[in-house]
């Protein structure tokens, strides 16, 4: 074998490690039901259509937003020309949709085409449920605060509340 032949061999042997995309494509009800409404970290889901100009507007800012909550909130995107019958289970009337799930429930619902900080804000504002973010972690992050410092102040906040 020459040695072309055997470094392509070689390469072709060791595989890159297999990376979780951004945004997950799911493909019928069995994928929905344990990806989205079976995770363990919130959803936000993308119900959309091929021919949906509104929806391939939407498409780069979504993907954006994904990779910034990537690790905390999960993003995926339903077809429903493909998967009816997911559709239909959440009474999708037009789209682009959204719905964003929280331990297996619809915690919240857009309808029509979002900008991507709207999108950020309701990943952010699922992900403060999630997490258990009071008002004081809240503002913290909103005024130059953010991060641990703003879980540190909700467990001060909570602390002060069972003192007093």
């Amino acid at each position: 074998m020459g040695k072309k032949k055997r470094l392509r061999a070689e390469r072709a042997a060791v595989k890159p490690p297999a990376v979780e995309p951004t945004v997950r494509d799911i493909h019928g009800p069995g994928e929905f039901q344990s990806r989205v409404l079976e995770a363990e970290r919130p959803v936000v889901v993308d119900f959309w259509a091929p021919w949906c100009a509104p929806c391939k507007a939407m498409a780069p800012g979504f993907h954006a937003v994904a990779e910034k909550f990537e690790g905390q909130v999960l993003f995926a995107k339903v077809n429903t020309q493909a998967n009816r019958q997911v559709a239909q289970q959440f009474n999708i009337r037009s789209i682009p949709t959204m719905i964003v799930f929280r331990d297996g429930e619809v915690f919240d619902v857009r309808i029509g085409a979002a900008k991507p900080e709207k999108i950020e804000q309701m990943a952010q504002r699922v992900l403060d449920a999630h997490n258990g973010v009071g008002i004081l972690g809240k503002l913290k992050r909103m005024f130059g605060g953010g991060g641990d410092s703003a879980r540190e102040g909700d467990q001060a906040e909570g602390e002060a509340q069972a003192s007093g």
